[in-house]
């Protein structure tokens, strides 16, 4: 006992000598990110009421259905078309008195509380010295898509993005298995967390990634569908979730303003699957620039990463047919930290917030949408905009390089010894 309440002393004076160290400039920064963490919170409680369609149509009947099918033990179960992540989250909030909306709601929110913390962490590493990353946090929190997606919609796109984003800070810290473990539980989360595969396959290449590392992705998920196999799922069904998922909509575009609004009308049939190929070529193309028009190679920055990144989520649901108005959430998040890395060009994150807000309003709350051709524009202005960034950072590096740590370990085995310095027992 004596010992235990010696190192709460102990961890009381350290934090004590902590707060000490705080200068005015320190204070004045926790006074700010506890004002925007407030006002963040005080606008998302205002939307808790609001019911979208989404909640009514599928998340409160699949929480209904897991209520009176025994919880936990129906979350193998055939519900609807999320892998069983997001139905443990509604299994457990089942056992709970908390209202289903504000259940599900308060959920979502916590992950964007948690996406801000991450995209600051990832400023600090070049920028830590600077507002950046402070200003980072309170976009992030306060960023109108975020606080209606969570807070409105009750969607969980924030979710998958969070690890996303997680996902992207380890990586730009040097720690592949971490990053990968991550990415693995963004899979598991949603679909849509493939959008950042084309990164993942360009640090790949790079070599900046590792094969064992990768197997991760794949294990993680299995580990995420094996509770639900074991209450009585069908494991061969969970593992092919998202074949089927993938088909699962026909229509050519569901009001993301990307280049399939100009074929608005058209029969998908007639084009859909070939707009699938169409995609992958484009992406395809976006991978082959950002791999081989860079003059240096050898060396990755992190705002080079950080852009790249911006390019791969964002080159999906721009050229997919078949995307719902949500899907420019994880593109714009990464946007925003792009945006932090290339000031001068800030206004990317005013124009994409534009364009997907005015697109997600329409679904939201029956407002007449803009013409989804001018926000097609503005997208594809922002995707090029990305491209010259990344041109910027390939003809001038700046800032921290990315350094894996099993390449810094494998530097440090295989560098040369220092020759032993001579001594007058050795020397002549």
């Amino acid at each position: 006992m004596a010992a235990f309440s010696q190192r709460v002393r102990e961890s009381a004076g350290g934090f004590m000598k902590i707060v000490r160290s705080f200068d005015r400039k320190d204070w004045l920064e926790v006074l700010f990110l506890t004002a925007v963490t407030v006002c963040g919170v005080l606008a998302r409680i205002e939307l808790f009421p609001h019911e979208s369609n989404d909640m009514r149509q599928f998340l409160i009947p699949w929480y209904e259905y897991l209520k009176e099918n025994g919880g936990f033990r129906a979350v193998g179960d055939e519900i609807g078309d999320y892998p069983p992540m997001y139905y443990y989250f509604l299994a457990l909030l089942g056992y709970t008195n908390i209202p289903v909306v504000t259940g599900i709601k308060i959920f979502s929110c916590c992950f964007d509380l948690i996406s801000a913390f991450f995209v600051k962490r990832i400023l600090d590493i070049n920028y830590r010295k600077t507002i950046r990353p402070i200003i980072g946090f309170a976009a992030t929190f306060l960023l109108p898509e975020a606080i209606l997606n969570s807070a409105s919609w009750g969607q969980c796109d924030g979710i998958f993005t969070c690890f996303v984003i997680i996902t992207l800070y380890y990586f730009l810290k040097g720690k592949d298995i971490t990053s990968m473990i991550f990415y693995g539980i963004a899979i598991s989360f949603k679909l849509q967390a493939i959008f950042l595969l084309p990164f993942i396959i360009m640090m790949a290449m790079r070599k900046k990634l590792r094969i064992r590392s990768l197997l991760l992705i794949p294990a993680v998920y299995i580990l995420s569908i094996t509770p639900a196999a074991i209450v009585g799922g069908d494991f061969l069904r969970l593992l092919t979730l998202y074949k089927n998922q993938a088909g699962e909509y026909s229509a050519l575009n569901m009001s993301l303003p990307n280049i399939w609004t100009v074929l608005d009308g058209v029969d998908p049939e007639k084009i859909g699957s070939a707009g699938v190929y169409f995609a992958a070529g484009g992406i395809m193309i976006m991978m082959y620039v950002c791999l081989y028009s860079d003059p240096h190679p050898e060396k990755l920055t992190v705002r080079g990463a950080v852009v790249m990144a911006a390019l791969s989520c964002f080159a999906a649901p721009l050229l997919l047919p078949h995307m719902h108005e949500r899907y420019f959430y994880c593109p714009d998040m990464m946007i925003l930290i792009a945006s932090l890395c290339f000031t001068k060009r800030f206004w990317m994150l005013l124009a994409s917030q534009f364009s997907s807000v005015g697109a997600m309003s329409c679904y939201l709350f029956s407002k007449g949408a803009m013409d989804m051709r001018i926000l097609l524009m503005i997208e594809f202005l922002v995707f090029v905009t990305l491209f010259f960034c990344m041109r910027e950072d390939f003809r001038n590096p700046q800032g921290q390089e990315v350094v894996m740590q099993f390449e810094a370990k494998k530097h440090a085995n295989t560098a040369p010894e220092e020759p032993a310095a001579e001594t007058p027992e050795t020397a002549g």
